[in-house]
């Protein structure tokens, strides 16, 4: 179910009635202030976001893209705090004291061999790193949990690439086969920047969506979306609009 804006439609509609409609050439039709509304709606966060992106212009009445760039631009001033943990306990619930000490347990009980199933682990832990990496919880993390999730991530492309593939796939690993070889290599910054999400601004088109109506947007997030969605690894199979990175 989509998530509702946090600005409804007749307080969006009345702040750039209140805010543009004095500017030069501000169009007053219905179907053109609606436009500037859903613009709004669509990037800001909170009524006093918007008010702080419609005030900023006191001479020309802004294009939707003005409106985006503003409002990305100083957006992170007016988000909430993400309480990762919180976040962590939602996606997979609290956390399990027993689960640890019988890990522990196990692993220190002498003579013990298959008290663990190492294999169903790292499986775990492959997809906790796809998730932290390329899925949603790749958003809002600090530095240090991106490093973190980075390094995972190369180790498992590298030491377990078949299982790892196909869980990025959405398909159950197959039983593992001999680990590749340990690399040698120091993970470098480039190594990790490489890693993690892109972080450049929203796309002024789209808003970071990736759809234009009923075409996937050029930008990286519509690129993204139609490989995701077509199962392709080339992007280009259906409808597209220019959008700007």
């Amino acid at each position: 179910m989509p998530k509702s804006p946090a600005i409804t439609n007749p307080v969006a509609l009345a702040m750039v009635r209140e805010h543009l409609s004095g500017l030069r050439g501000f169009n007053p039709m219905l179907e053109a202030e609606a436009l500037l509304a859903r613009t709004i709606q669509s990037v800001c966060v909170s009524v006093e976001h918007a008010e702080a992106v419609l005030t900023s212009f006191d001479s020309e009445c802004p294009t939707p893209k003005e409106i985006k760039d503003t409002a990305w631009a100083i957006r992170d001033k007016f988000e909430r705090p993400v309480d990762q943990i919180k976040e962590w306990e939602k996606e997979y619930g609290p956390p399990d004291p027993q689960w640890s000490k019988d890990l522990l347990r196990a692993v220190n009980k002498p003579g013990t061999k298959e008290a663990v199933d190492w294999n169903k682990e790292r499986i775990i832990a492959m997809r906790h790193t796809v998730y932290y990496t390329e899925g949603a919880g790749q958003h809002n993390l600090s530095a240090d949990a991106k490093a973190f999730w980075a390094e995972e991530r190369i180790f498992y492309e590298t030491r377990h690439k078949e299982e790892f593939d196909a869980i990025r796939e959405g398909r159950e690993p197959e039983a593992p086969r001999k680990p590749g070889p340990v690399p040698e290599k120091r993970i470098t910054d480039e190594m990790i920047r490489a890693a993690e999400p892109w972080q450049g601004s929203r796309c002024s088109v789209c808003g970071g969506s990736g759809r234009v109506g009923d075409d996937y947007c050029t930008c990286p997030w519509g690129v993204d979306l139609e490989r995701s969605e077509s199962g392709s690894s080339e992007p280009g199979s259906s409808g597209s609009v220019p959008g700007a990175a």
